[in-house]
């Protein structure tokens, strides 16, 4: 997943408060069967699931900025690969929260070549209105796709084998895909570092990402670390930028962002810990 550079932004999270109404419990990999994924050179492409493991995931924001990457979709044909952006601004669902629907106006233009999206339990649907830089295979060739909601909260996996040529890929009902092991959200000061989601620990976070707890999460941007390196963290996790207010927390939470609009946090005080949950989001360094 591409990390997202946030410096200069002004950030609302208020703007994103999406209520939980959900009932479905979230895990993070699911293999998910693929009914069609269509290529053209026009050019389009449309993904469709229709698997059981897909759920509603009931808040896609859950109180992150408007324009942080909340959703993702990746091709990889393993020679090439291109992460469509879904920002939480383009994001809306029905009263009940069991359907979601992403939608860009501006497609190919905007926040990706992603045109339309429909996540529902039991349903994926994705239209775009351009390829990025997967080419069109001319021969047989297989194109795993990633859909990923919240980073690691749950990432939907398919993969399609077939022949296209050239102009057009066309292939149904696929099987269960494998998800790859996730890639840093960013990589400051030479860390691997994610974005918990509200309220999540670290000791949580990093075994979703297949890691373990990482002590850069307390040295380099924590109670040990610094001001500038927790800024610097989370700009480039996309998700606030401005003045670092260091304080005493309610948990050794270390590096954070408050929703309300975003604030930078660094708590001081307690000890930044692997298992310490703050109202906020947690920068975590996973190795």
């Amino acid at each position: 997943m591409k990390s997202a550079t946030a410096m200069g932004r002004t950030l609302a999270l208020a703007m994103c408060w999406l209520v939980a109404v959900g009932t479905n419990a979230l895990g993070a990999d699911v293999p998910t069967t693929g009914k069609k994924l269509l290529l053209k050179d026009n050019p389009k492409f449309v993904l469709l699931s229709k698997d059981t493991g897909i759920l509603a995931p009931g808040s896609i924001c859950n109180l992150m900025p408007p324009d942080v990457q909340v959703a993702t979709l990746t091709f990889d044909d393993g020679t090439n690969k291109h992460v469509f952006n879904l920002p939480c601004e383009n994001w809306k669902s029905n009263s009940s929260g069991t359907t979601w629907t992403y939608k860009n106006k501006l497609a190919p233009a905007g926040p990706s070549e992603v045109k339309v999206v429909k996540l529902k339990d039991g349903l994926l649907k994705v239209v775009g209105k351009g390829l990025g830089s997967i080419p069109i295979p001319s021969a047989m060739e297989t194109i795993d796709v990633t859909f990923a909601v919240r980073g690691l909260t749950q990432r939907y996996c398919m993969s399609f084998e077939g022949t296209g040529d050239g102009s057009k890929f066309s292939v149904k009902d696929a099987p269960a895909g494998a998800c790859a092991p996730p890639e840093c959200q960013a990589n400051t000061g030479g860390f691997c570092w994610f974005l918990a989601d509200y309220g999540q620990s670290c000791n949580v976070l990093c075994p979703e990402a297949g890691l373990a707890y990482d002590s850069a999460t307390a040295s380099f941007a924590g109670d040990a670390g610094s001001d500038a390196n927790c800024l610097s963290v989370l700009s480039d996790l996309g998700v606030a930028a401005g003045t670092v207010s260091a304080e005493t927390c309610s948990a050794g939470a270390g590096c954070i962002a408050r929703p309300g609009p975003a604030t930078p946090v660094r708590c001081t005080s307690p000890a930044t810990t692997a298992s310490a949950a703050d109202p906020g989001f947690r920068a975590c360094a996973c190795q």
